[in-house]
């Protein structure tokens, strides 16, 4: 076999690749790489795991900033841009490590945070804060530091509405 023929062989070779990996979709293919044993390519799929919770969080930053400056919409990307070109923000989500989680359960949080001060706590705001929560302990115990600014924004919650809330059932509400 000739060099060019070797060199269009792998080029097919390379774009059926590409092809089968469209075709079978990036959470099966996932699972396909970790079945293989080998551990450059259990690293390949937990990089890329971290890369996809780093787009979230700045997805969250996103909607963040949507919240915060309604009228204003250059702020809406802009808020977004900052958190993404950071130098240790890009460093974290670029490697293997549980950082990478506690950072978009972070955003995620502050999101539920404002949009709680925004409009009132509801059924579906109260449990994504808890699952939230859980998967920050689950990852580092450091998530606790969000314990305080969650009760304040909650019992203020509470407090505005006198512990009444349709769906939302609270101890000793009388509900």
């Amino acid at each position: 076999m000739s060099g060019d023929e070797e060199l269009d062989r792998r080029r097919a070779l390379a774009v059926h690749e590409i092809v089968d990996a469209a075709r079978v979709g990036l959470a099966q293919r996932a699972r396909l790489l970790a079945e293989i044993g080998d551990i450059l390519a259990r690293v390949f799929v937990v990089r890329q795991l971290s890369v996809l919770l780093g787009v979230g969080a700045v997805a969250c930053a996103y909607l963040v900033a949507r919240e915060v400056f309604p009228e204003r919409r250059l702020m809406w990307f802009t808020v977004p841009v900052l958190v993404s070109f950071q130098p240790m923000f890009t460093f974290v989500n670029a490697v293997v490590n549980t950082d990478a989680l506690l950072i978009f359960v972070f955003c995620a949080l502050i999101y539920t945070t404002v949009r709680v001060l925004k409009t009132r706590l509801t059924l579906g705001l109260a449990l994504s804060t808890g699952a939230l929560l859980g998967a920050g302990l689950l990852t580092k115990p450091f998530i606790l530091a969000m314990i305080v600014p969650l009760a304040y924004v909650i019992g203020r919650d509470l407090w505005r509405g006198r512990g009444r809330r349709v769906g939302v059932p609270v101890a000793g509400s009388g509900e």
